[in-house]
């Protein structure tokens, strides 16, 4: 279809009869041409109306599956029941009924799904969607190739292909949920219901919403947020931010210099490749840095932190906390009040351990026990497994730092 000055037209097909033509509205012209035949006769009775700018086919025949084909590549299935047959470009918004509706755009759209179990697919440019109510599916792309049929018709607008796609913005709603950003800076909401949200490529921003969600951000610089239930994130390539929110989350870095934090709960906190920066929060949570120089920070609860290959920075906070620093040279950091802590690796031509609030070496008590280090220092307890090192010694590590 030919879009010159960027006009919003309607083609409705309606009263199932007779159509010989699928039509390419000429905006500059103001004419109308017949582009494809696929009944007997080509001279197809069509009004126009000028408020609004809708070009109806009267009196069109009923359709078969293969009858339509859209000028950007796409197949359109037809209505089987007796909903009008909608085909909008630039610029629309579509709204669904009360079932289960489809809707796609190879333009700008604005889609609002309603109730219903619906499908929509954004396009190029950036899109709005609202699932409303059911378990929807939302998908922003570049390309349409095959749009399946459903109870309720289908609506579809379409304008010429671009390169890339916009930034689309989805919001599910209620229900279980399907988003897939696929190209462009995306938004998306969760809303209430076991969500997926896919980013695809760009800058993305996703909120989970109540209930387990599941969100990969794809490449590009993600942010994600939990809400609510126990959730499922994977950053995948680029700098990505991550909160867990309550529940029990899983949160996976991957390439890139990420920030995770679990909030709420018991979490697992993955960092991949790359300097992260990690979070525990509340619980009882696990923490794994992986590659790169990472910072670990286990919050409140009874928490696990690995610090992994490179200069690990890792503090367990309050709680009884297990640290294992990994490869590299690690320092192990330590205030008053954080607990009964241990150290499973440490060694001090590589390590430093760090106390905060300046402390004498009055301060700290020194005994060795089975072959492991016992430091006191205020109501906290560093245990330092497989290694004896003197009260001396322990002072003068902690004067490297």
């Amino acid at each position: 279809m030919n879009n010159k000055e960027k006009q919003l037209y309607t083609l409705i097909v309606t009263n199932p009869g007779r159509l010989g033509a699928l039509m390419e509205a000429d905006s500059m012209d103001e004419q109308i041409d017949l582009i494809h035949a696929f009944g007997k006769e080509n001279d197809i009775p069509v009004s126009r109306e000028q408020v609004g700018q809708f070009l109806s086919i009267l009196n069109g025949r009923e359709l078969s599956d293969q009858e339509l084909e859209a000028v950007a590549g796409g197949k359109l299935v037809h209505d089987r029941d007796e909903n009008p047959f909608y085909i909008s470009y630039n610029e629309n918004f579509l709204s669904g009924s009360s079932g289960d509706d489809s809707m796609v755009s190879m333009g700008w759209c604005e889609m609002s799904g309603g109730a219903g179990n619906d499908t929509m697919e954004g396009g190029n440019d950036s899109d709005t969607m609202y699932g409303g109510s059911g378990n929807d599916v939302m998908t922003g792309d570049t390309t349409h190739t095959v749009v399946g049929y459903t109870e309720d018709g289908i609506r579809i607008s379409f304008t010429t292909n671009a390169e890339d796609g916009g930034g689309d913005y989805m919001d599910g709603g209620a229900g279980n949920d399907w988003m897939d950003g696929a190209t462009g800076d995306d938004t998306m909401l969760g809303g209430s219901g076991n969500d997926t949200m896919k980013g695809g490529t760009g800058n993305d921003t996703m909120y989970g919403g109540a209930d387990g969600d599941f969100m990969d951000g794809g490449e590009g610089d993600d942010s994600m947020r939990g809400g609510s239930g126990s959730d499922w994130m994977a950053g995948g390539a680029g700098d990505d931010s991550m909160y867990g929110g309550t529940g029990d989350d899983l949160l996976l870095g991957d390439i890139g210099n990420d920030v995770l934090g679990g909030g709420q709960g018991n979490d697992r906190l993955i960092a991949g490749d790359g300097d992260d920066k990690l979070f525990g929060g509340s619980g009882n949570d696990t923490l794994y840095g992986e590659a790169g120089n990472d910072t670990l920070s286990g919050g409140s609860g009874d928490d696990r932190l690995d610090g992994g290959e490179g200069d690990d920075l890792l503090r367990g906070g309050t709680g009884d906390d297990l640290l294992t620093g990994g490869s590299g040279n690690d320092v192990f950091v330590f205030g008053r009040g954080d607990g009964n802590d241990t150290i499973t690796d440490f060694d001090s031509s590589e390590d430093r351990l760090k106390l905060i609030g300046n402390p004498g070496q009055g301060d700290i008590n020194v005994t060795t026990q089975d072959g492991n280090t016992i430091i006191t220092y205020g109501d906290t307890t560093i245990t330092l497994e497989g290694t004896e090192m003197s009260a001396e010694e322990v002072w003068n590590n902690i004067n490297q730092n």
